[in-house]
């Protein structure tokens, strides 16, 4: 009989962990679904979290690790334009793949970082940093905006 439970429990199922847990966020997620509303709309992985948050939703999907790096990339190009000197291969490659406080750590002497105090918290916080994001594309932003930026990203990668 032990015999036959132990086959029984090895072969069952299990609990989805793909089920969105509450009303708001939806029946599944899907990353996949994710990543081709993201393709077809051609938008960033902080643009569709920044509307997402806009729109009143709390949930961030998770992303394939190759659409942070795009965002990345894209970013790193468009803010290249505007701080030639700063940004260059070389730091690029530094930061590929660290942490949080590890990219702030590489960023600080090139980008000549003092850490200012951030008057926004919490989810408040959240939104501004997707902001930001989606600000580094199209506009320029200040040194200490882009090392939070680049932090973010490179967290999510790291993490992904």
């Amino acid at each position: 009989m032990a015999k036959v439970l132990l086959m029984i429990n090895k072969k069952r199922g299990y609990k989805s962990s793909r089920k969105a847990k509450s009303d708001d966020e939806g029946t599944t997620i899907d990353g996949m679904e994710v990543a081709k509303l993201i393709y077809d709309n051609d938008l960033t992985p902080g643009e569709y979290v920044y509307n997402l948050l806009t729109n009143g939703k709390k949930h961030i999907p998770d992303f394939y690790r190759s659409d942070l790096q795009s965002e990345l990339d894209k970013i790193w190009s468009f803010q290249r334009q505007f701080n030639v000197e700063v940004l260059t291969d070389i730091l690029k490659e530094e930061i590929r793949s660290k942490s949080k406080k590890q990219t702030w750590a590489i960023l600080q002497k090139p980008f000549g970082l003092i850490g200012v105090k951030r008057e926004t918290k919490g989810a408040e916080q959240k939104k501004e940093n997707f902001q930001w994001r989606t600000k580094a594309l199209s506009e320029r932003l200040s040194l200490e905006e882009l090392a939070i930026v680049l932090q973010e990203i490179n967290n999510s990668i790291n993490s992904s």
